[in-house]
C-alpha cells in the first residue's frame, strides 16, 4: 500500500542536505582455492536516501499528522517525486528506513529542519 505524500507540506527536498549512493549489486564468495568468486545479486538492497526538508510551522504540523495518522509511523510506504530525477511528475514509492526516522531541529523561530533515510520500493 502506497501513500500519497501531504498536498500541504512541501515536497522541495534541500540538495545539500541529501545523500545516496548505489546498492550493492554484486556478490563474493571465496572459493576453496582461495579465488574470489565475483556473481550478481538476483535481489538487491534498496537506494537509500537521506533527505533533508525545511518546514514552516504549519507544513511540520500537516507533516507529524501524515507520518502517524498516514504512513502509520513510517509502516507504509508513500508516493514522492523521483529525488534523483529532474521531472517532478515522475513519481517513485518510498519507505523510510529503520533507524531512519525524522529528526526535526528549529533552525529559527519559524523554520523547522526535518532529517529523515528513505528507501526505494
Amino acid at each position: 500500500m502506497s501513500v500519497s505524500w501531504d498536498s500541504n507540506v512541501n515536497t522541495k527536498v534541500l540538495r545539500n542536505g541529501t545523500d545516496w549512493g548505489e546498492a550493492e549489486k554484486i556478490i563474493e564468495d571465496k572459493t576453496r582455492s582461495g579465488k574470489v568468486k565475483r556473481r550478481y545479486a538476483y535481489s538487491c538492497e534498496k537506494r537509500k536516501f537521506q533527505v533533508a526538508f525545511k518546514f514552516t510551522m504549519a507544513e511540520y504540523l500537516a507533516f507529524r499528522r501524515w507520518f502517524e495518522e498516514d504512513i502509520h509511523g513510517g509502516m507504509y510506504s508513500f508516493s514522492f517525486p523521483k529525488i534523483d530525477s529532474l521531472d517532478k511528475t515522475i513519481m517513485q514509492d518510498y519507505k523510510i528506513s529503520k533507524g531512519g526516522y525524522p529528526k526535526y531541529s528549529n533552525e529559527s523561530g519559524k523554520i523547522i529542519k526535518c532529517n529523515m533515510t528513505w528507501e526505494e520500493q
